[in-house]
């Protein structure tokens, strides 16, 4: 009898679902990579203004002085009220409070005592070291649901977390 010897050609069936496997597993771990990374600069927004707000009414306390936080369009800026009106911090010992820029496609809105405030370049938030206000600064794309929420306690506190309606 004569054996015939047969070359195998192609794939089996689970090598073939093995590299889609692979492929679909990649492919998930890429876009929530991309989404992650599409959010993070709205979290470091969120994060560094939850600490400049903290250090603000550290320093209205400490220097007995009363200062304020506005936002544009495009920035926002800390404010000392000084000579009966606001004068922006710009240099000095105070630095730290010049003017930040926000990332593009940013949109801001803060609320005081549950009031939408706006976005003119006054101040819209006041800290002066006694009391704190209550305010909620929610952090977004434009035209966009929120994404983060920066929010300050009567007592003081001030934290920020995802949005969640």
């Amino acid at each position: 009898m004569r054996r015939v010897n047969r070359v195998q050609a192609g794939f089996t069936l689970i090598e073939i679902l093995i590299v889609i496997l692979i492929i679909s597993i990649v492919s998930t771990v890429a876009i929530m990579t991309l989404t992650f990374n599409q959010h993070k600069p709205f979290e470091q927004l969120a994060e560094q203004l939850t600490n400049l707000i903290q250090l603000a009414e550290e320093e209205a306390l400490l220097s007995r002085k009363t200062l304020g936080l506005a936002f544009s369009s495009q920035s926002f800026d800390f404010f000392t009220f000084e000579k009966q009106r606001w004068q922006p911090i710009t240099s000095g010992a105070q630095s730290v409070f010049r003017r930040q820029s926000l990332p593009d496609q940013a949109s801001i809105t803060v609320s005081v005592f549950n009031k939408k405030q706006p976005s003119d370049g006054k101040p819209q938030l006041i800290m002066t070291g006694d009391d704190g206000v209550p305010f909620i600064i929610l952090i977004g794309k434009k035209n966009q649901v929120p994404l983060y929420e920066v929010i300050g306690d009567a007592n003081g506190e001030v934290r920020y977390q995802r949005y969640s309606k």
